[in-house]
């Protein structure tokens, strides 16, 4: 939309889209029903059906810009019904806006018609000025400031920042376009949910705005100074995700510096709303030749860690620390702790335990004992899944994004058969009986892990031999011993996850899941010593071992999803397709003071499982071990696993057949297409020997 000649200076935002915006721009506007004499007609075919256009006057209101010295702007009601301005009546008479915004009933309380914005002339930068009406000031800084900005065209709020760089040069000095330029390449190269977005960037001769996403919550200072003391639930809710984008800016190696109530900025003025973490300004990267930050003072000195201000040198550990005093005045509210600050923490209940320790970590002075922001959710006040689905819910519902797990995630899918299908029909029938692969099923439960973070399995040959069968997935086939161990150390707070692929009917157990102690050889090279009947056998040798035959009850199902999670007490707890908060059942007692391999000991009704989660705080899952330089199953039958490769699918070559299973697959295909890719194939080309 083009601009008027003339300077805008207010702005009507239709609140129902019933009525007709108008940018202000004449000093004299009248607003009614009459076709001619009005200059905002109130009147349309939407209009003329709503139940509120019969009490609308030919002549409503009148709104004039005065331009004095104090450049006033009144409001004057010349209807027969009245107007109320913000909940007041106002009725043959007239009054002064003094706020930057008002909202504008006409005739009747109810009907919200306006919302009235006064706007501050122009941002002096044509590509901005042709997009954006420029709205009240948000906020100052020492040499920056924020305005709300109102798009033409979409009707929606972005925010722009101002930076003055004759304020920056007194302040900062030559250099300061250095960090100017830092700051917004800092922030422009950041994408996360819980981080404040910035779009475009323009360099004037004496300003550089920067156009930013607009936050209509204000800021959690405003929150916390301005309404009320949030309660642990509200402060879990916003902390949880500024924790979140903390744990990210550290792990592309960026540390904020100035984290503060004024730099959370809250998306809506409900109590749970998306925060987001703002203000790039002393922003820097980490390089990784050296370990520490020079020792510069950077940020505010009421949230800043020890050694920023004895300056010793800091990292991303300053982060930790004002993360947590932030928290501590968010919970403990502006009064208490303005007066005593830090000591404030001992105002702090008993009841709230959790609470209280991520506080004592968080305010560790020793910057070495002080946990990193990805050690933070090993605690239990971070291991509240119900809160992290309301924030996972939300996030989705109103940017289309996901918050990803904050914790380091090692997750992995795989296959794993009890005993091989030795025909075609069997191994066929597995793959089929589901829609998709089933390394590819969506995960129904569990839903906040994602198929995005999954990696490849690796299966050690002890579990039988490794093959490519049809989907590429690592697919074992059980001999004698039935075993599936995870090669995964579990310590307090990992977890792991399973599904349930395929169950026999006839078995009248479920099969065995276990804990152990051993060291890993025990499973990796001397895996034939183990039992291969009666597990019993295993209660003689030295190792600690844990066995449960009744892990999974009578309402085990295809497609169950089971999590598998080590608390802090030892006790390892099962929950069953997310049913509730609490765990479905306690499946072992373990000394939670050392690490134990969970197994299955798959001699029951579960024929065959897919291992799809593994969630591990110490990052202590195993590399592969080195191939071996003759595979033994080279050559076979990728069906059969029996007879020598004869044949193969053209043009793919994706699965490999001796001439009996060509001529079943053939016979029993009802459509041409290869079990591996799914796409269709043009022959099965016979391989000659040499």
């Amino acid at each position: 939309m083009a601009l008027s000649s003339t300077i805008p200076w207010g702005y009507l935002e239709p609140i129902n889209n019933i009525y007709p915006r108008g940018i202000l721009t004449k000093s004299s506007y009248i607003i009614g029903r009459h076709p001619t004499e009005c200059d905002i007609v109130l009147d349309s075919n939407d209009l003329r059906q709503h139940e509120y256009f019969i009490h609308l006057s030919s002549k409503h209101f009148i709104i004039e810009y005065i331009n004095n010295n104090n450049r006033s702007i009144v409001f004057r009601d010349v209807s027969r019904n009245g107007c109320y301005i913000d909940g007041e009546l106002v009725h043959n008479s007239k009054i002064s806006f003094q706020n930057n915004e008002h909202i504008i009933s006409l005739a009747l309380k109810e009907n919200r018609a306006y919302r009235f914005i006064h706007l501050s002339g122009l941002f002096g930068v044509i590509d901005l000025d042709e997009r954006y009406l420029k709205a009240n000031l948000l906020g100052s800084g020492s040499f920056a400031d924020v305005y709300k900005a109102i798009s033409y065209v979409t009707q929606t709020y972005h925010a722009i920042k101002i930076i003055n760089k004759d304020q920056c040069e007194k302040q900062i000095g030559p250099g300061f376009s250095k960090y100017l330029y830092r700051e917004v390449s800092i922030h422009g190269s950041v994408d996360h949910p819980c981080i404040l977005r910035r779009f475009n960037v323009y360099h004037e001769k004496s300003d550089l705005f920067v156009e930013m996403e607009y936050a209509s919550g204000g800021s959690l200072f405003d929150r916390i100074h301005k309404t009320y003391i949030m309660t642990e639930d509200e402060c879990k809710f916003i902390f949880y995700q500024i924790a979140c984008a903390l744990t990210y800016l550290h792990r592309i190696k960026i540390v904020h510096r100035d984290i503060k109530p004024a730099n959370v900025l809250l998306m809506s003025n409900e109590r749970e709303t998306i925060a987001k973490l703002s203000d790039f300004g002393v922003a820097k990267y980490i390089y990784a030749s050296s370990r520490y930050l020079n020792t510069t003072i950077a940020g505010t000195q009421q949230f800043m860690a020890p050694e920023v201000q004895f300056q010793t040198g800091h990292s991303t550990n300053a982060d930790v620390w004002s993360f947590g005093m932030t928290l501590l005045n968010a919970f403990v509210g502006d009064t208490i702790f303005r007066l005593r600050g830090i000591r404030a923490l001992n105002s702090i209940s008993h009841t709230k335990r959790d609470l209280k320790e991520i506080l004592i970590k968080t305010l560790e002075k020793n910057t070495f004992a002080r946990p990193d922001m990805n050690q933070l959710f090993r605690y239990t006040w971070f291991r509240d899944s119900v809160c992290f689905e309301r924030i996972q819910k939300l996030i989705h519902s109103q940017t289309g994004k996901y918050l990803n797990l904050p914790y380091e995630r090692l997750l992995v899918v795989g296959v794993v058969f009890t005993t091989p299908p030795q025909t075609i029909n069997g191994s066929r029938g597995f793959y089929t009986k589901y829609d998709k692969k089933p390394d590819q099923l969506s995960i129904r439960y569990f839903t906040p892990l994602k198929h995005a973070d999954v990696q490849p399995i690796v299966f050690h040959d002890v579990h039988g031999p490794e093959l490519e069968l049809f989907c590429q997935n690592k697919v074992v086939f059980r001999k004698i011993r039935p075993y599936l161990f995870i090669d995964l150390p579990m310590v307090p707070d990992d977890e792991f996850y399973i599904r349930i692929l395929s169950i026999d009917p006839n078995y009248r157990t479920p099969g065995i899941l276990g804990f152990t102690n051993a060291h890993r050889s025990v499973f990796v090279e001397d895996f034939n010593k183990l039992p291969a009947g009666d597990l019993i056998a295993l209660y003689d040798r030295k190792e600690f071992w844990i066995l449960n035959e009744d892990a999974f009850d009578e309402r085990l199902n295809e497609l169950d999803e089971y999590c598998f999670v080590y608390d802090k007490s030892g006790e390892i707890h099962m929950w069953r397709n997310n049913e509730s908060t609490s765990p479905t059942k306690t499946v072992a007692y373990a000394d939670a003071s050392q690490k134990f391999y969970p197994f299955f000991f798959l001699n029951g009704r579960i024929t065959a499982l897919s291992l799809f989660g593994l969630i591990s705080l110490t990052k202590t899952i195993n590399q592969p071990l080195p191939e071996k330089e003759k595979d033994d199953n080279a050559g076979l039958c990728q069906l059969c696993c029996d007879r020598s490769t004869n044949c193969v699918l053209i043009p793919c070559g994706h699965v490999f057949f001796c001439f009996d299973c060509k001529d079943l697959f053939e016979k029993q295909s009802a459509k041409k297409c290869c079990l591996n890719c799914r796409k269709e194939y043009t022959n099965i080309f016979e391989i000659e020997d040499d």
